[in-house]
C-alpha cells in the first residue's frame, strides 16, 4: 500500500505542476475535436466494460490455460453472456439499465441517480444488495491511522516505481481530460469556449490536489458500502 501511495502522491504533484503551468489546459486547445470525442468515448467504454464484468452480465474465461502468470494469447480468452435465468446479479443489472434508459428517454432530471437508488432498493429483496453490515457499521472515519508524513518519497525511486508513476500520470491525465470534456460538453458549458476552458482548468487543479491529498490520507478507513 505504501509503495502505491508514493506513486500516486508523486503523480499528483506532477499534475499540480502541469495544471499551474497550464500545460494540461493547453491540451484543450491542442487536441483536435475528433480526438477529444474519442478519448471521452474510450473512457466511457472502459467504465462500461468494468460494470458489465462486475455485474456478471459478461464473463471471460481462459480456455486451456493452466498458468495465468504467463503471457496469455488473445485467442485463449472466451467471452460469454451471464446467466439471465438464474443469476440475480444479471437480472438486477438489466432492470437497472432498462429503468435508467426509460427515465433518460423521458428526460427526467436526475435519471441516473434515481435509477441507481431504485436499483439498489430493488436488489434488497432479490438478495443482491447486502445491508447486513449496516447494523454494526462505523459511520465516521477512523482518524487514528492517518499516513500524514509517512510517505517515503525517496523510496519510490528505489523500488522501480518510476514506470508506475509514469503510467499513473499518463492514465490520470487523459482520464480527467476525457471525463471533464465529456461532462462539460453535456452540461452545455463548452458553448462559450473561453469560459468553459477556464472552468475546466479550475476543475483540473482541484483534481490534482485531490490526488496528492488522497495519497497522503490513504490509510484512513471509511465506511465500506
Amino acid at each position: 500500500m505504501a509503495s502505491r501511495s508514493r506513486a500516486v502522491f508523486i503523480s499528483g504533484i506532477i499534475f499540480i505542476i502541469l495544471t499551474i503551468t497550464k500545460v494540461r489546459q493547453l491540451l484543450l486547445v491542442a487536441v483536435p475535436q475528433s480526438l477529444k470525442a474519442a478519448i471521452t468515448v474510450g473512457i466511457g467504454l472502459f467504465v462500461a466494460s468494468l460494470g458489465l464484468k462486475m455485474s456478471n452480465l459478461i464473463g471471460a474465461n481462459l480456455a486451456g490455460v493452466e498458468d495465468a502468470s504467463v503471457t496469455i494469447p488473445g485467442s485463449a480468452i472466451n467471452f460469454a453472456f451471464g446467466d439471465f435465468v438464474h443469476s440475480h446479479d444479471v437480472q438486477l443489472t438489466l432492470i437497472g439499465l432498462i429503468l435508467i434508459a426509460i427515465l433518460m428517454a423521458m428526460r427526467v432530471k436526475g435519471a441516473l441517480l434515481i435509477g441507481i437508488v431504485a436499483t439498489t432498493l430493488i436488489g434488497i429483496p432479490m438478495g443482491v444488495t447486502d445491508v447486513s453490515g449496516l447494523s454494526h457499521a462505523t459511520w465516521f472515519p477512523n482518524l487514528n491511522d492517518l499516513a500524514v508524513g509517512k510517505l517515503d518519497i525517496a523510496g519510490a525511486f528505489k523500488l522501480g516505481l518510476l514506470e508506475i508513476v509514469f503510467v499513473f500520470t499518463f492514465v490520470e491525465l487523459f482520464d480527467t481530460f476525457g471525463t471533464l470534456v465529456g461532462t462539460a460538453t453535456r452540461a452545455g458549458l463548452m458553448k462559450d469556449k473561453e469560459k468553459g476552458e477556464k472552468m475546466i482548468g479550475k476543475a483540473m487543479l482541484v483534481d490534482a490536489v485531490g490526488v496528492s491529498t488522497g495519497a497522503v490520507l490513504v490509510q484512513v478507513r471509511l465506511l465500506p458500502l
